[in-house]
């Protein structure tokens, strides 16, 4: 390379620094060294936190590994050769987006151009090429792809902004009589007959008749679970009740964490994390954790609301009262109780 040439090299690269990649244009001037070996060193050393931030590292014509700091046109090459890594792992790594390519500006138009070439002179059609990857990815199932935690909040968010339970034509939301009626006909299923099959009848997903029959759960002893039974005014107003709360709920924690429980159903809604994904993670919060204390009286919450329906409603606990053999506690105290004399009467 003559002078000139390498003159002109150094300027280009050291214009194309100081515009794109202010931190390294110290190292590549000679100013000052970024690592103990005299390498460039990455331009950050923590994950991206938001679609922003990844966005603006990658919008140029060459992009930096954050694994050594060096700048390449594209990373896959690199990564396999070098880091021994995969595109995925390095992105889930660096929690990088599917959608953005680990390829610079000038690479992905030289590649764009070549297939838009392709397609125009007829060697290449797409729509066969689509119907090939599609059947490719069928006989060829890959993993699903991970989702970086700000794609998740984001989605989280725009869930619950948008609401598309209460637009959707193919949501329906059920009340209670249906609640009701459907528990009733998965506890009086013949032998023969599944939850999964009764759900097909219904018309609902196997897993939803799941989830109300939590919700109208067995009460095996009703002195215990009176024993979980909470308010949300001064226990002391309730001294002359017949039944004593347990203890108080605190309605105040619930509300400041009201955002965090809301990203947490809109996480379970769109199945982008399970109920035991998520109690393992609660698991590892400090029992000081607000958001942990907030979904604990929550719970606390729904129990005691449940609890009081069952005590005020007979149809609820005929329902949830499954016939067994001997005598049922709660059938017990219920027949026993001035209430019932008053309904049979």
């Amino acid at each position: 390379m003559s002078p000139g040439a390498a003159e002109h090299r150094d300027k280009m690269i050291g214009q194309m620094l100081t515009e794109c990649w202010p931190a390294l244009h110290f190292w590549w001037s000679g100013l000052r060294q970024l690592t103990a070996e005299g390498k460039p060193a990455p331009l950050r050393s923590t994950p991206f936190t938001s679609l922003e931030e990844a966005r603006a590292h990658h919008e140029h014509e060459y992009i930096q590994c954050l694994e050594c700091g060096k700048m390449y046109s594209q990373l896959s090459g690199h990564l396999a050769m070098i880091h021994e890594m995969t595109t995925l792992a390095y992105s889930q790594k660096w929690q990088i987006m599917k959608q953005i390519p680990l390829a610079g500006l000038g690479c992905r138009k030289k590649h764009s151009d070549s297939i838009t070439e392709k397609i125009a002179s007829g060697d290449v059609d797409p729509l066969a090429l689509a119907a090939l990857m599609q059947e490719t990815n069928r006989l060829h199932p890959k993993k699903k792809p991970f989702k970086t935690q700000y794609d998740l909040e984001t989605s989280g968010q725009s869930m619950l902004e948008r609401q598309p339970w209460h637009i959707s034509p193919a949501i329906k939301i059920a009340d209670e009589e249906t609640k009701r009626k459907a528990v009733e006909r998965v506890n009086s299923r013949g032998a023969d007959e599944t939850i999964k099959s009764v759900a097909k009848e219904l018309g609902v997903w196997p897993g939803t008749l799941y989830a109300w029959r939590k919700q109208f759960a067995n009460f095996t002893d009703l002195n215990k679970q009176l024993q979980e039974l909470y308010c949300t005014r001064d226990p002391s107003a309730y001294k002359k009740c017949l039944i004593q709360p347990a203890g108080q709920i605190d309605l105040n924690l619930i509300t400041r964490e009201k955002s965090n429980l809301e990203r947490i159903v809109a996480t379970l809604g769109l199945r982008e994390m399970t109920q035991g994904t998520l109690i393992r993670k609660l698991c590892t919060y400090t029992t000081t954790n607000p958001t942990r204390q907030a979904i604990f009286e929550y719970d606390r919450l729904v129990r005691s609301i449940y609890t009081l329906k069952y005590l005020r409603d007979p149809q609820l606990e005929r329902i949830t009262v499954v016939p067994r053999t001997g005598l049922n506690r709660i059938t017990s105290y219920a027949t026993q109780s001035p209430k019932s004399e008053e309904r049979r009467s």
